[in-house]
């Protein structure tokens, strides 16, 4: 059974115009919801008394954010997970040893995921916020922010560190 659909010149012209027109309102879209972020990361780090340019640098913001809420140690624990994840999902991509790089990049996947979660119960506690509300950066990360940006909580500074339970 042939089930290939040959398109008219018309068709696929109209079909490429539906495309590029879809395309093109999904790209302004993410790039308001993109600078919308760029301003709730420099009210953010505004609060926490820092210039708000240094929320513009890739990874020199992420730096900064973790030394106001946790230690920078577990920024680069956090990004060495992130890049080994994604390392290892390569590697399983290229059917080099692919179950065993799918376990790995499982594994180092949940731990960032676990590390990630930790840091936003520490961003929550460091602007005065319940562990809901950190669950709540975890999960829905843009929108939380957005509200610690434009709410009224203030920074109050890192949470202090207490032993494991």
């Amino acid at each position: 059974m042939d089930t290939n659909v040959a398109l008219t010149d018309e068709q696929a012209a109209a079909l490429g115009g539906v495309l590029l027109g879809v395309g093109a309102i999904v790209l302004v879209v993410a790039l308001i919801w993109y600078i919308i972020n760029v301003i709730a990361m420099w009210r953010l780090f505004k609060k926490t008394g820092e210039p708000g340019w240094k929320s513009l640098v890739p990874v020199y913001n992420g730096i900064v954010l973790y030394g106001k809420a946790w230690e920078v140690k577990w920024f680069w624990i956090t990004f060495l997970f992130t890049f080994l994840t994604y390392f290892a999902n390569s590697l399983a991509q290229q059917d080099i040893a692919a179950t065993v790089m799918s376990v790995i990049a499982l594994a180092t996947g949940v731990v960032g995921a676990v590390l990630l979660f930790l840091f936003n119960q520490r961003l929550a506690a460091a602007f005065g916020k319940s562990k809901g509300f950190g669950v709540g950066l975890w999960l829905l990360n843009p929108i939380f922010m957005l509200i610690l940006a434009f709410g009224s909580s203030t920074y109050i500074g890192k949470a202090p560190n207490t032993p494991a339970q």
